[in-house]
């Protein structure tokens, strides 16, 4: 992809299934999938890479999209999902973004985005490797569970500016990222931590400005520069 998107998905009511593409950004400025209008989209055993100034994937619209089998790499962001996609990925990996690895964004009243991420990894990405956000009444739910965060700015990070975010992180590994293993921050977020290693860290586990961070006291949380930061709330396994 020499200039503009590689792929573009426009077209209301389509379903759209890519299967087995490489799609590499040799300059382009787009992004690899940029997806505005549609009902569903399946990216299976794909590799979109090197769209330093665009994204990887981009979806910006209410789509059931499913990311399978495959490796976002290289990109200034790697996927970014919003207005109110509904998103399961499994099995994908999010590898030395600029910015985010995987990026959740829901804004609007009435927006509400939510992102399921079971056996995936975000690694060496320039800020979060996986990021909730929600703004303007928008509400955001980000969902990972058996995955990885390392060596990125921070592991995961829920945040929110006069929205609802929830992240909910379970039997994970976050180590080694710079900052914060897990950050909330931010009134409106929420990040529910439950069964996870969070290791080799500055901060372990960070809550900031109004945000809820809660653990359910089974996470090991060792090796930090700073295990804790912020209040931690207890909530009990039942």
């Amino acid at each position: 992809v020499f200039s503009g998107n590689g792929i573009t998905i426009a077209t209301a009511g389509v379903d759209v299934v890519l299967r087995g593409l490489s799609i590499n950004g040799l300059g382009g400025s787009g992004s690899g999938i940029h997806m505005t209008a549609g009902d569903g989209l399946i990216v299976q055993n794909c590799t979109i890479s090197n769209f330093s100034s665009g994204y990887g994937l981009y979806v910006s619209t209410s789509a059931r999209v499913r990311l399978l089998d495959s490796q976002v790499r290289g990109n200034y962001r790697g996927a970014v999902f919003a207005s109110g996609a509904t998103v399961l990925v499994s099995g994908s990996r999010f590898l030395d973004s600029t910015e985010e690895g995987l990026y959740a964004f829901a804004s609007g009243a009435g927006v509400v985005t939510k992102v399921e991420v079971s056996r995936s990894e975000a690694s060496s990405n320039g800020q979060y490797g996986f990021y909730a956000y929600a703004a303007s009444s928008g509400r955001v739910e980000l969902n990972v569970k058996d995955s990885v965060a390392a060596r990125n700015s921070s592991g995961v990070y829920a945040t929110a500016s006069t929205g609802t975010a929830l992240a909910r992180v379970s039997n994970s590994l976050i180590s080694g990222n710079t900052f914060y293993g897990l950050r909330a921050g931010g009134s409106g977020a929420k990040l529910l931590a439950s069964g996870n290693e969070v290791s080799d860290n500055d901060t372990g586990l960070h809550q900031s400005s109004s945000a809820v961070l809660q653990s359910t006291g089974d996470n090991t949380v060792s090796d930090n520069t700073t295990n804790t930061s912020g209040t931690i709330t207890s909530l009990a396994n039942m």
